[in-house]
């Protein structure tokens, strides 16, 4: 009987918490954008391995300037697109 060997390899770019982005299209919701924001900043995951990309589509209202509260509370982490 010939045992048997089982090989494992581990990947140079594995890591145990799996960079990601967070895209979040928006359109005229400041209530919508303010929940979901409040969300996304508030998970236990590591900040440093994911970022929040909060993409504006033209709004009139005060979506911007509730994207604009989230980027300056967690500069590292949630970026405005225009």
């Amino acid at each position: 009987m010939i045992p048997s060997t089982i090989v494992t390899r581990q990947d140079e770019h594995s890591t145990a918490d799996p960079k990601f982005s967070v895209v979040i299209p928006v359109y005229n919701d400041t209530d919508g954008i303010r929940l979901t924001l409040e969300s996304v900043t508030g998970q236990t995951y590591p900040t440093d391995n994911y970022e929040v990309l909060a993409v504006d589509n033209g709004s009139d209202d005060r979506t911007r300037d509730v994207i604009e509260t989230y980027s300056e509370r967690y500069p590292a982490l949630v970026s405005r697109q225009l």
